[in-house]
C-alpha cells in the first residue's frame, strides 16, 4: 500500500477514535481537561488548544522614550491529542493571525511559540483590539481551531492579552484595522500634552543704548494626559526627550489688545530627569516695556518631534519679573494686535571678534547618535569639547597697539566645519576649501562665561565610511556670529589644523577673511554629511540581480525559488525510504541549519542535490524468490549525495525587508539603532619584504580626489575604505579614491630589505535594531554551471545585531622624517568593514599567528591583499561576502 494512503487511513482512525472516546468519556475528559479547550465538533479537529499565554514588550519612541510606538508580543499555545490527552510533540501546525501565516513545530512540551508586532497610536485612549487566531493541523492530525484573542497594546507583560474562550474585556473591542487607522470606537479624546510646575526667573536686567537686555531662566515639567482602559485620566511625566520651544513676551493694555514686545525666540531642546531647564536673553526696545497697569505674559509654544502632540499657552507675569505657576493659561481667546520686528536701522558695528587660540578635547561617540538607513548605511556622531576665549578688537586699537579686550557676556552663534585634505599640497594656514572634503558640520549657540571663557560640547555627525580620514591632519573651520548683548561686534571666521583622534588639540587659530571662504561655507552649510541614502530597491532584488550578472558573465544560469517550492516538490515515499532520506524535500528546518552553521551537515546539504541532478527511479526486481524495490539511474545525483560539499557551494544571506522603528530624515527612512557593545584589539600579520614601510611610487603629483563614486554595482571599485553596491546614478559614500595609480615597488623582493611586519588595531561597535528580514541561501554548482537562490516564504520579525569594524595601521599616526604629514601614505591599511563574517573572512586567519609561518603560507594572490585596495579582496570565489552590500547581512 502506498505510504501516503497509509497516513490518511491512520488519520481517519485517529479521528474515529477521538469521536468514540469523546461520546463515551465526555464527562471524564471535561473534569480532567486541565484548562484545555473543549472539542468543537463542527470543526472536526483531533487536537485541543490550551489557554493562549503571551507577554507584551513596549517599543519606545526614539526621541521621547515615555511615548511608545509599538507592542512586540510573544505568544505561546500548548496542544494535546483530543483522544488520549497527550502532548503533541514535534507536530507541525499552521498558525494564522492578522493575515500572516507561519508553519510551526511543537516543542518538547507540545507547545507552539511565535511573535507578532502591533504598531498603534499611543496618543489615543486605551482600548482592546480583537484578533482571530487560527491553528490548522498540517501533518498527522485533522481540523482547525479558531481562538478569539483580545489585546491591549498599551499594556506590557502578560496582562496585555486575553484568550477570549476564558475571559473577555468589559468594554467593546475594535478590529486591528480600526486601531491602526484611529477610527471606530477610539473616541475623540486624544492625549493632551501639558507644561506644569513652571518657574520663570529674571536673573538680570541691563540697559544698552535704546534697548533693555533681560537674562532669564525657565523651568518646566512636561506631562502627558490620556485615558486608561477604565476611562480614568492618567498623567505621565516625560522623563526625557527632545522638542522645539518658542518663547515670546506679550503685553496686554487696558483696551484688552495683546501685542508682542519681544521677538520670537526658537530653541531646539532636550532634557533628562523630567525637568526642562532653559536660559537665555531677550533684547527689548525700552520704550516697548509694559507700562504701569499693563499685564505681561510669557507665551510658550512647546512641540514634540514629528506628529507627536504639542501645547501652547501663556504664563502671567508681574511686570516681567519672577513667577511660578502650576500650568500654562490658554490665551487663544485674546487677540494679538501685532508683532514686533527687528529695527530697520543699520546696527552700529563697534568692533571685530577675535579668536586667537582653540582647544578641542575628544570626548566620546554619542551612543544615541547612530542613524541607520534601509541600505544599512550607518551615520555616527562624535562629540568634542570646544573651548576658547573670545575678545573684541575695537576700531583704531590695532593701530595704537592696544590688546584686544576680553568679552565676559553675550552669546555666539557657531557654525563648525571639519574638513580633510584632498591633495598633499593643501594649505592649512590660508585654506582653499576646494582642496578639502567636508567630513562633518554642526551649529550651536554658546554663551560667554563671566570669566571670558566659552566651553561647550559639540556633536559632529558623519558617515562611518569617512571615519578613516580622521587619522589624518584635518582642518577645523569655525564661523562665530555674536548675538544678544554683543551683536554689534562683527562676525569672524577662524581655522586651525587638528588631529581629530587625538585626546586634546591646543592650537593657534588663523583669521580667515577671503570671499572664497565665505562662499564655500555658504555652499557647505546645506550639504549632508550623514552618508545616508534613500532605498531604490529591496536588498533581495539587488542581490538576485547581482548574482545573475555574475552568472551570465561566466555562462552560468541562476534560478530563484521560494522555500515552499522546494518543500512541496513531489517525491515518493518509497524513493525517500530507499535513499535513507537523501531524496527528501528541503524544509524550513534544513534552511535554518545551513543558515546557522559553517559545518553544513552532509545529510542536510545532500537534500539540495535533486535541484541540480535527476533523481533515480524505483522498480521491483525478483531476487532470491521475492520481489525487492531497487533504484535505477540517477548516478550523478548519487555522487552528489555521497559528497555534496564537492558539488555544492552554499552561501547564506539575510536581507532587510523593512525597518520597524523608522522615522523620516530628509525623505530617507532611518532608524536609531541601540548601542550594544564595543571592543578594540590588535591584529599582527607578516607583510613580506617591502622596499620600506608604506613605500609607493606615484605618477604625477600624487593628488587624491574626494568624490562620489557612481556605479551600477560597486564591488569592483577601487575604494580604499569600504565596498558598496548601488543601483542607479547615485551612490551614498563619498570616499577617497587613489588617483595616482600608486605601485608598490620592490615588494616581496628579499634582496632589498629585511622582513617587516604589520601591526593593525581594530575597533568594533555592535548595534541592534528591530526589522523585518528574509533569510536566503545561494547554492552554486560549478560542474553544472547552475546556481539556485532559495528564500524563506515569509518575512521574519527580528531584533537584528550587526557589527562595524575600523581597521588601521597604528604606525600611520607617526610622521616620517621626509614623508608628507598631511596625507595617508598607505590608504589600503585603513578599512571600514561591516559584519563579523566579513571581518573574520578577511582578517581572522592572520590573528595571533606566527608571522614567519604566515609568510611561508602566503601565495601570490594572498600577498596581493597587502598592496591592493581591500575591495578587490572582498570576494569568496565569485560570491561577494556582503561588506557594504545594501541591506544584506552575512550570517557567517
Amino acid at each position: 500500500m502506498d505510504q501516503s494512503l497509509h497516513i490518511i487511513n491512520v488519520m481517519n482512525v485517529r479521528y474515529l477514535l477521538h469521536k468514540v472516546l469523546t461520546i463515551t468519556f465526555g464527562t471524564f475528559l471535561f473534569s480532567c481537561s486541565n484548562n484545555i479547550q473543549e472539542v468543537n465538533m463542527d470543526e472536526a479537529a483531533t487536537f485541543l488548544v490550551s489557554e493562549i499565554t503571551a507577554n507584551s514588550e513596549l517599543i519606545s519612541h526614539p526621541q521621547v522614550p515615555a511615548i511608545k510606538e509599538a507592542s512586540f508580543i510573544n505568544y505561546k499555545a500548548c496542544l494535546k491529542d483530543a483522544a488520549v490527552q497527550a502532548a503533541l510533540v514535534g507536530e507541525q501546525f499552521k498558525v494564522e493571525i492578522n493575515n500572516e501565516s507561519k508553519l510551526l513545530t511543537t516543542d518538547g512540551d507540545g507547545c507552539l511559540a511565535w511573535s507578532n508586532a502591533i504598531v498603534f497610536p499611543w496618543m489615543k485612549n486605551e482600548t482592546w483590539m480583537k484578533d482571530e487566531l487560527h491553528i490548522t493541523a498540517t501533518q498527522n492530525h485533522l481540523g482547525k481551531r479558531t481562538v478569539q484573542i483580545y489585546v491591549n497594546p498599551w499594556l506590557s507583560g502578560s496582562s496585555a492579552v486575553m484568550d477570549g474562550r476564558y475571559k473577555k474585556p468589559a468594554i467593546e473591542s475594535i478590529s486591528r484595522e480600526s486601531l491602526v487607522s484611529g477610527i471606530d470606537g477610539l473616541g475623540s479624546s486624544d492625549s493632551k500634552l501639558r507644561l506644569t510646575r513652571l518657574d520663570w526667573e529674571v536673573v538680570r536686567k541691563r540697559g544698552r543704548a535704546s534697548t533693555t537686555v533681560i537674562d532669564w531662566k525657565l523651568k518646566a515639567t512636561p506631562v502627558l494626559e490620556r485615558l486608561n482602559i477604565d476611562g480614568q485620566i492618567k498623567r505621565e511625566t516625560l522623563e526625557s526627550g527632545s522638542a522645539e520651544i518658542k518663547l515670546t513676551l506679550k503685553r496686554q493694555k487696558f483696551d484688552s489688545s495683546l501685542s508682542n514686545f519681544s521677538t520670537e525666540l526658537i530653541k531646539s531642546i532636550s532634557w533628562q530627569g523630567g525637568e526642562i531647564k532653559l536660559q537665555g536673553e531677550f533684547v527689548i526696545e525700552t520704550e516697548l516695556l509694559p507700562a504701569l497697569g499693563d499685564q505681561s505674559y510669557l507665551s510658550i509654544d512647546f512641540a514634540l518631534p514629528g506628529s507627536l502632540p504639542n501645547t501652547k499657552g501663556s504664563l502671567a507675569l508681574d511686570g516681567i519679573e519672577n513667577e511660578i505657576a502650576p500650568e500654562l493659561v490658554d490665551m487663544s481667546d485674546i487677540q494679538v494686535q501685532g508683532d514686533i520686528t527687528q529695527s530697520s536701522e543699520v546696527l552700529d558695528i563697534l568692533g571685530e571678534l577675535n579668536i586667537s587660540s582653540l582647544k578641542l578635547v575628544n570626548e566620546s561617540d554619542r551612543q544615541d547618535g547612530y542613524l541607520l538607513d534601509q541600505n544599512l548605511n550607518l551615520s555616527i556622531t562624535k562629540t568634542y569639547r570646544l573651548e576658547f576665549s573670545p575678545k573684541a578688537v575695537l576700531p583704531g586699537e590695532t593701530v595704537m597697539g592696544t590688546l584686544p579686550r576680553a568679552l565676559t557676556q553675550g552669546s555666539l552663534n557657531l557654525e563648525v566645519y571639519l574638513y580633510s585634505p584632498k591633495v598633499s599640497e593643501a594649505n592649512f594656514d590660508e585654506p582653499d576649501l576646494s582642496q578639502f572634503s567636508l567630513i562633518s558640520k554642526t551649529s550651536k549657540q554658546v554663551s560667554i562665561r563671566p570669566d571670558g571663557l566659552v566651553t561647550s560640547s559639540i556633536s559632529l555627525p558623519m558617515a562611518v565610511s569617512t571615519t578613516p580620514l580622521l587619522r589624518l591632519k584635518n582642518l577645523l573651520v569655525i564661523k562665530a556670529t555674536p548675538s544678544g548683548s554683543i551683536e554689534n561686534i562683527r562676525e569672524s571666521i577662524v581655522s586651525a589644523s587638528v588631529y581629530p583622534l587625538a585626546e586634546t588639540n591646543s592650537v593657534t587659530a588663523s583669521l580667515q577673511s577671503s570671499s572664497q571662504i565665505y562662499s564655500s561655507l555658504e555652499r557647505d552649510s546645506s550639504q549632508s554629511t550623514l552618508g545616508l541614502q534613500k532605498r531604490t530597491a529591496l536588498s533581495l532584488d539587488l542581490y538576485e540581480k547581482h548574482l545573475k550578472f555574475l552568472a551570465q558573465a561566466q555562462g552560468d544560469t541562476l534560478q530563484r525559488k521560494s522555500l515552499a517550492q522546494l518543500s512541496q516538490e513531489r517525491v515518493s515515499a518509497k524513493l525517500v525510504q530507499l535513499t535513507n532520506g537523501s531524496a527528501a524535500n528541503f524544509s524550513l528546518s534544513d534552511l535554518r541549519t545551513l543558515m546557522s552553521t559553517r559545518a553544513k551537515p552532509k545529510q542536510t546539504l545532500a537534500k539540495l542535490c535533486q535541484q541540480f541532478y535527476e533523481l533515480p527511479s524505483t522498480s521491483r526486481e525478483f531476487n532470491w524468490g521475492s520481489f525487492d524495490d531497487v533504484l535505477e539511474g540517477g548516478e550523478e545525483w548519487k555522487a552528489c549525495v555521497e559528497n555534496p560539499k564537492a558539488f555544492l557551494n552554499v552561501s547564506p544571506s539575510t536581507h532587510l525587508i523593512e525597518l520597524l522603528q523608522k522615522e523620516s530624515l530628509n525623505d530617507i527612512a532611518v532608524t536609531r539603532p541601540k548601542f550594544i557593545s564595543q571592543a578594540r584589539g590588535d591584529i599582527f600579520r607578516g607583510v613580506g619584504y617591502f622596499a620600506s614601510f608604506g613605500d609607493r611610487t606615484s605618477e604625477g603629483s600624487g593628488e587624491r580626489t574626494g568624490r562620489t563614486i557612481e556605479s551600477n554595482m560597486g564591488f569592483q571599485l577601487s575604494i580604499p575604505f569600504i565596498s558598496k553596491a548601488g543601483i542607479g546614478d547615485y551612490h551614498s559614500y563619498a570616499t577617497y579614491q587613489a588617483k595616482e595609480k600608486a605601485q608598490m615597488q620592490a615588494s616581496f623582493e628579499r634582496q632589498y630589505t629585511q622582513q617587516k611586519d604589520i601591526e593593525l588595531e581594530y575597533n568594533r561597535i555592535t548595534l541592534e535594531f528591530l526589522a523585518k528580514i528574509k533569510r536566503c541561501l545561494h547554492v552554486a554548482n560549478a560542474q553544472e554551471k547552475k546556481s539556485l537562490l532559495v528564500c524563506e516564504d515569509d518575512d521574519r520579525l527580528s531584533r537584528v545585531q550587526e557589527n562595524w569594524y575600523f581597521i588601521g595601521d597604528t604606525r600611520l599616526n607617526k610622521i616620517g622624517v621626509i614623508t608628507n604629514a598631511n596625507m595617508d601614505s598607505d590608504i589600503e591599511m585603513a578599512q571600514i568593514i561591516r559584519g563579523e563574517a566579513a571581518f573574520k573572512n578577511i582578517w581572522g586567519e592572520f590573528r595571533e599567528e606566527d608571522r614567519a609561518l604566515v609568510l611561508e603560507r602566503l601565495d601570490g594572490d594572498r600577498q596581493g591583499i597587502l598592496q591592493t585596495p581591500i575591495t578587490e579582496q572582498l570576494k569568496i570565489g565569485q560570491i561577494p561576502v556582503g561588506v557594504g552590500f545594501p541591506g544584506l547581512i552575512t550570517p557567517y
